[in-house]
């Protein structure tokens, strides 16, 4: 069983996080610990299926917002660009 975010689980998927800093091998159910001040984070037991789909899930929802952006600036440029050409005739 590996070590996962019970809440702000999107967080770039730094997983066990807190084993890093803490001389802990392991984490009960419930425990905090702070990345920040005042921001708690609980953990929660998790199967190291559940977390393979959780990263699987969370790079596809990653990748669907760059296409979105990419989309986004294409048109933008492509609207600015078309602009700029007609000012200038």
């Amino acid at each position: 069983m590996g070590v996962g975010f019970a809440r702000d689980g999107n967080n770039l998927l730094k997983f066990n996080k807190a084993q890093r800093g803490s001389s802990k091998k392991g984490f009960k159910e419930g425990q905090k610990t702070f990345l920040k001040k005042g921001h708690a984070l609980i953990f929660k037991n998790v199967t190291k299926e559940e977390l393979e789909k959780f990263k699987i899930e969370f790079k596809a929802q990653k990748r669907k917002e760059n296409i979105r952006t990419t989309i986004i600036v294409t048109l933008f440029l492509s609207l600015l660009t078309g602009l700029i050409f007609y000012f200038i005739k």
